[in-house]
């Protein structure tokens, strides 16, 4: 018969007391929970963020809408270089974050909603450029 060697707690590997199993297993749990939250806020995040880009695309319109004069044709091609990539650059942030994150077993659930603020954000950001504020 294999004798157990004794880890750092005293306690032979493997017999673990039925407290610090539990805690053990709600960790685990947590873990699996917050790793599903993140993969699934992320993936739901992505058709938004698209969405948003494709918005953005359409601050070009207002190039139609005014004058040759009084358009400042600079203020909506930089609102919608904003509106249109800051969501997709929030998106692709939120990605690293959340695979840096989730590597070092820290909480990542929190980061897609995050994005999805600064998406919405980056969004009325350029919109209010291409307007001249």
């Amino acid at each position: 018969m294999r004798r157990l060697e004794p880890d750092r707690t005293g306690e032979p590997a493997g017999a673990r007391s039925g407290a610090h199993g539990d805690a053990e297993a709600r960790r685990r749990a947590a873990r699996a929970a917050d790793r599903s939250a993140t993969i699934i806020g992320l993936l739901l995040l992505a058709p938004v963020v698209l969405w948003f880009a494709w918005q953005g695309a359409w601050i070009g319109a207002k190039v139609g809408l005014c004058h040759s004069s009084a358009c400042r044709t600079s203020a909506i091609d930089t609102g919608m270089a904003v509106a249109v990539y800051g969501p997709l650059i929030a998106w692709v942030l939120a990605l690293a974050a959340s695979i840096l994150r989730l590597a070092l077993r820290r909480t990542a659930w929190w980061i897609p909603p995050v994005a999805l603020v600064v998406a919405i954000v980056a969004q009325q950001v350029g919109g209010s450029i291409a307007d001249g504020w």
